[in-house]
Order: C-alpha cells, then structure tokens, then sequence
C-alpha cells in the first residue's frame, strides 16, 4: 500500500507516508478515505510525506486533487497541509497545487524537509518558512 497515514485526534494532525509508485486514482482514493475516516476532524492539520514516491503526478492530478478539496471544503477550511517533497518537479507540483487552494481556505505549505514542515505546522520558528 503506498499510502499510510495516522490520525492524531488529541494533536488534530493527521500523519500521511507515501512512498513507491502511486497512480493518481490511488491518491484521490486515500484523500477520500482519510476525510471521511470516523477519526477526522474538520479543520485538523496534515502532515504529507513524499519523499520516498518513486511517482511524479501527472498535471491534471492537481486539477484533481482541488476538486477533491473542493468537495470536502467544510471539513478542510482553515486546516494547514504541509507537503514534503524532495524532488523539483514533485515540488513544482505541489506548488501549483499550494496555489489553488487559496480559494478554498485551505493553506498548503511545501518544504524539503519534514522537520520544516512539522515547525511551519505547529506555529513555531519563524525559520520555518516554506521553500
């Protein structure tokens, strides 16, 4: 399973690994299941690992994935989702997708390392900007 990821109900994170190859129908798949998981919160934090993805998403996966958003608005509006990423063309995409969501009140952030993305999430360390 390329996708694994934690709820955090007490922290209001939720933890996501993603790692080998990965079809976007596999992605939108794991958004859907953990949104609608019993645990989820509205509002709660997301943590997304990529850096052990061997995929490079396709274009229209991001024109997916804000739709996908678009759809779970109520339980996303005011969460941070900070994305890993270690490759540049991974990042570029994850930065195209940073951008689209502003619309929705959901703020996505991008890093090249986890421990960046956990400082922006938890509000500290002004050092801790995103890339």
């Amino acid at each position: 399973m390329p996708f694994t990821y934690v709820i955090d109900r007490e922290a209001r994170l939720v933890s996501v690994t993603v790692s080998g190859q990965v079809t976007p129908e596999e992605a939108l798949k794991a958004f859907d299941e953990i949104v609608s998981h019993s645990d989820f919160r509205p509002g709660m934090n997301v943590l997304s690992d990529h850096r052990q993805m061997e995929t490079l998403m396709p274009t229209r996966f991001v024109g997916a994935l804000i739709s996908r958003v678009r759809g779970f608005r109520e339980k996303l509006s005011g969460a941070k989702w900070a994305m890993v990423e270690t490759s540049a063309a991974g990042y570029g995409m994850a930065r195209m997708a940073s951008g689209l969501a502003q619309a929705m009140q959901v703020e996505i952030q991008v890093f090249h390392t986890l421990e960046e993305a956990r400082l922006w999430l938890i509000g500290s360390g002004a050092e801790a900007t995103p890339n």
